[in-house]
């Protein structure tokens, strides 16, 4: 099962399935964001939050963000049917 209490394996799952679909350059880093990834030319930023965003994290990336259009918050949901043993879903900052 999925640990919940960190997020370590959550990015490890995301990193992977980003690989898969074409990503390169994927990197677990801390700032600006959890990981950083390339595709199609640009830089792609993503935050990893375990089932839920709270209201801090989501104004204090807003603040960090002023291009937001390469930016997705990731909601990983504990899920041992999928491969990793999480569920992804991707919101953007505006979507929040």
């Amino acid at each position: 099962m999925a640990n919940i209490k960190t997020d370590v394996n959550a990015k490890a799952a995301f990193v992977a399935q980003l690989k898969k679909e074409g990503y390169e350059n994927v990197k677990v880093v801390s700032i600006p964001c959890d990981i950083t990834a390339e595709k199609d030319g640009k830089t792609w930023f993503f935050e990893i939050k375990i089932n839920n965003l709270g209201e801090y994290s989501i104004n204090k990336l807003k603040e960090s963000f002023k291009e937001t259009e390469n930016f997705s918050f990731v909601i990983a949901t504990p899920d041992e049917s999928q491969e990793g043993g999480f569920k992804f879903t991707q919101r953007s900052l505006e979507e929040m």
